[in-house]
């Protein structure tokens, strides 16, 4: 049974990139941080943006049914209003005199 390990020049390439990189991404800790910082700043944006839309659309769901309840009895009252007219009968007796 074999065991395949990695070739020596090629651990001697990443060793010596590694190396030189270290120094090329100095502060790169810092560099994350400030990335998660940014995304969190993005996702509380438009957390608050949606918060400021919900409370928008539930003022005006509110305005319109306020306005659905005034129509309703205006139209109540207007609708018993003639159903009184139809309901009371009015008798008028006429008169003629012949001289």
């Amino acid at each position: 049974e074999k065991h395949f390990r990695k070739p020596q020049a090629l651990s001697n390439i990443t060793n010596r990139y590694s190396e030189e990189l270290k120094s090329v991404m100095a502060g790169g800790q810092e560099r994350s941080n400030v990335r998660v910082m940014i995304g969190l700043a993005i996702i509380v944006l438009f957390g608050i943006i949606t918060f400021a839309l919900a409370a928008a659309t539930l003022g005006t769901l509110n305005k319109r049914t306020d306005t659905l309840e005034t129509n309703l009895d205006d139209i109540k009252t207007e609708v018993s209003r003639l159903l009184d007219l139809f309901t009371t009968t009015t008798t008028t007796t006429t008169t003629t005199t012949t001289t």
